[in-house]
């Protein structure tokens, strides 16, 4: 591959069930991407080896040497002390202050590494790419293995005091309710996640509810994809669970939306491609639910890039992140 020195970037974006990479040139464009499974049960250590392994690979196999990469931009599913780059608190892969950063550093000492917040990615991918020049507040939610959001406010990356804003998969959406990977009781994300979704539809067969996914319970589990597929076929139980799961989230963007107004909402992940009644219906609650005068001002949309966004994003972290590790 022939390119302009210190032209190209990798972007990291490390998911519950798999970590893709791309090449990103400085204009945002993906060159080439990978992606390898997520093995959470080896732990922090061993993933982030395996990480800088996969690395090198990658850039090897596309023909670019280190001289030719300006930056590694990294998105995690949980907090990220951005000075340091350590992981605060990842709960859907169990890191908890985790030196990402200087673990990255050991292995790419010559190159700057950016981390941040995988919904922070996300949204800076999507603003990347909007067609639509009038759009300056931009929210994104993402919803598949765990829940979290990004936000865009007059065409800035809001990150909060600690770089703890976008949590809304931790906002309690039932008081005393589920137990979730965070700690808490009650969080969106313990009704609304891909896991959480797939395990309630699994309980209420176990209390004797019928349902076509009865025959495809495997070693005591279901998985979010034969719900989605199940409720697509018109299963009852599937669709109730799955349509409960849009309600709570709705309702969190309701109040998003009074709080904030928004121009767009973009809703990216796997559980987001579970068919057009899972979106209806979000619309549906938020728009009933909001503020009244805000319900003609914002739309809520599909992502249309919801695999490429936080690759693009994470490569793109050099141009809003200052010092990088």
């Amino acid at each position: 591959m022939t390119v302009e020195r210190n032209a190209l970037h990798i972007g990291v974006d490390i998911g519950g069930t798999k970590i893709a990479l791309g090449l990103v040139t400085a204009t945002g464009n993906i060159l080439s991407q990978q992606n390898y499974p997520t093995q959470i049960e080896k732990g922090p250590e061993e993933m982030i080896t395996e990480l800088i392994a996969a690395i090198n690979r990658f850039a090897a196999n596309a023909g670019v040497s280190c001289d030719q990469i300006a930056s590694i931009g990294i998105g995690v599913p949980g907090t990220v002390e951005l000075a340091s780059g350590n992981v605060v608190l990842a709960p859907n892969i169990f890191w908890r202050d985790v030196p990402l950063g200087a673990r990255m550093k050991s292995g790419f000492p010559d190159i700057p590494i950016y981390i941040d917040q995988d919904t922070n990615t996300a949204v800076l991918g999507e603003f990347w790419q909007c067609e639509d020049p009038a759009v300056e507040n931009l929210f994104f939610i993402t919803i598949s293995t765990g829940i979290g959001s990004g936000l865009i406010l007059d065409k800035r990356l809001y990150r909060g005091q600690g770089n703890m804003a976008g949590e809304i998969g931790h906002i309690i959406v039932e008081k005393d309710g589920e137990l979730c990977t965070c700690g808490s009781k009650g969080c969106l994300q313990a009704y609304a996640k891909g896991p959480a979704i797939a395990a309630r539809v699994l309980r209420r067969i176990k209390q004797g509810e019928k349902s076509v996914l009865t025959a495809q319970i495997h070693d005591d589990q279901l998985t979010m994809i034969q719900v989605a597929e199940a409720a697509s076929q018109g299963d009852r139980l599937a669709l109730e669970v799955l349509l409960q799961a849009a309600e709570y989230v709705g309702v969190a963007l309701a109040n998003v939306v009074s709080l904030l107004n928004p121009d767009v909402i973009i809703i990216g992940g796997g559980v987001a491609q579970s068919g057009d009644l899972f979106i209806q219906k979000i619309q549906e609650v938020a728009k009933a639910c909001c503020y009244p005068p805000a319900r003609k001002s914002f739309r809520i949309e599909l992502t249309k890039n919801w695999e490429k966004s936080p690759i693009i994003g994470a490569g793109m972290l050099h141009k809003t992140l200052q010092p990088h590790i």
